[in-house]
């Protein structure tokens, strides 16, 4: 026997068949990894009440740098929105001043106003703590269903 012989047998795999076996489980990580990433990016889109951002835009980005990617991104997003109505106001022979007034009324603070909204309403959808139990005295099962159904004598009444 050699010093090396570790007792196995031949039926056991090969270097290039748990190599084969290691790869394939890397890439169903990352593809875990990728899902998952994605599915904390949508959570973050709407608790944060992103109207501009997808999930598709933040791929790639780290979980700790999701949230001010995404900020960066709807405001980027926000601008170029701006831009293109102000071409499009200006392509149209309207002066500057109410450019200015059309652009305040059509994006205005109501952005802010939908994301502070979003935001309030995921939060408290996601208030923690039990909920509300109706206890076992309660129900069609309950002892007070029970004692009205039979009586106090457990006797049934009518």
């Amino acid at each position: 026997m050699d010093e090396f012989d570790d007792g196995a047998t031949e039926s056991e795999e090969s270097g290039g068949q748990l190599r084969k076996k290691l790869e394939a489980q890397i890439a169903k990580n990352k593809e875990l990894t990728a899902e998952l990433r994605k599915f904390a990016a949508k959570d973050l889109i709407s608790a944060k009440g992103f109207k501009h951002v997808k999930p598709d835009d933040l791929v790639g980005v780290k979980p700790d740098d999701l949230e001010e990617k995404a900020a960066e991104i709807e405001e980027a997003k926000v601008k170029e929105q701006e831009t293109i109505l102000r071409n499009a106001l200006v392509d149209r022979g309207i002066p500057e001043d109410e450019i200015e007034q059309r652009l305040a009324d059509l994006t205005g603070d109501t952005n802010a106003q939908a994301r502070q909204a979003a935001a309030r309403v995921t939060e408290l959808s996601r208030t923690p703590g039990t909920p509300v139990s109706r206890g076992e005295q309660q129900g069609v099962f309950g002892a007070d269903r029970l004692a009205q159904v039979f009586g106090p004598d457990g006797k049934r009444t009518k």
